[in-house]
């Protein structure tokens, strides 16, 4: 049982990398989704350097993570961590911006039941 949130993140995808989308689905058979990228105009970097750069960028960064999904939330927490970050979560809304609000989030410390151990 999937999330529900595939095809949208394929269209947001598509739609914020300016690239067309073609989806062909049969009874039985299942669906094929093909996403045309327009060319890139930048010189390519190998991925191993992308990828540690991207590492780095995020390390010792504080996040905070709202996602009423629990399956979502526990996958973007562990990327997030993996990349060092440190993760404070809230499945509803209402309580981060009370996380916020009371200053129980800080960037020296964590202050909240919230905080990872």
């Amino acid at each position: 049982m999937g999330t529900g949130l595939g095809l949208s993140m394929v269209y947001g995808f598509a739609k914020q990398s300016n690239a067309k989308v073609r989806i062909r689905s049969s009874v039985g058979a299942g669906t094929t989704v093909s996403i045309f990228l327009p060319a890139a105009d930048v010189e390519i970097h190998s991925e191993a350097s992308a990828t540690s750069e991207m590492i780095r960028e995020g390390d010792g960064q504080s996040v905070l993570l709202v996602e009423d999904d629990d399956s979502v939330r526990l996958l973007v927490r562990d990327v997030l961590e993996d990349l060092g970050n440190r993760t404070f979560e809230s499945a509803e809304p209402t309580h981060a911006s009370e996380m916020l609000r009371s200053a129980s989030i800080s960037i020296s410390g964590c202050r909240t039941s919230a905080c990872p151990a």
